[in-house]
C-alpha cells in the first residue's frame, strides 16, 4: 500500500521554509476506495512558492499523488487548508487546460472567431527605389 503521505511531503517539503511546519490529516472514504488528504504549513511564508506561478506546482504535486492513486485503484484528493475552493478544481484535480481559455499564448479554442485587434500595426511602407 502507498504512503500519500509520504508522497506529498517529498513533493511538498522543499518549497517550504520551515518543512517541520508541513502537518496533514488523511480521510478515508467509500469503504478505503477514495483518500482525502489535507496538507497545512505556514501560510504566510510558504504558500507562494507551494502553489506556484498560477497554481502550477500544487498541481503539479496533485497530479503525481493522483497518478499513485490509481496505480491503486484509489481516487486521492490533496487540499490545502486555508485553500480558497475557487483555486481548487471540483471532479479530482488539473484537467490539462482542455476546453478552458488560457487567456495566454496557448492554443486557440477554434469555436471563438478571431476577433481583429484592436491596436493594429501601422501599414509597412515600401522602400523607395
Amino acid at each position: 500500500m502507498a504512503d500519500y503521505e509520504a508522497l506529498a511531503r517529498f513533493l511538498m517539503e522543499p518549497f517550504l521554509d520551515k518543512p517541520e511546519e508541513l502537518k496533514f490529516h488523511s480521510e478515508s472514504l467509500a469503504g478505503g476506495k477514495k483518500l482525502w488528504l489535507r496538507a497545512a504549513f505556514n501560510e504566510d511564508e510558504d504558500k507562494g512558492r507551494v502553489f506556484g506561478r498560477g497554481g502550477r506546482n500544487i498541481k503539479a504535486i496533485r497530479k503525481a499523488i493522483m497518478a499513485a492513486g490509481k496505480l491503486q485503484e484509489k481516487t486521492v484528493n490533496l487540499s490545502v487548508f486555508g485553500e480558497p475552493q475557487s483555486e481548487r478544481s471540483e471532479g479530482g484535480g488539473d484537467r490539462g487546460g482542455r476546453g478552458r481559455s488560457s487567456g495566454g499564448r496557448g492554443r486557440r479554442d477554434e469555436r471563438r472567431p478571431q476577433r481583429a485587434s484592436t491596436n493594429p500595426a501601422p501599414p509597412k511602407k515600401k522602400p523607395k527605389s
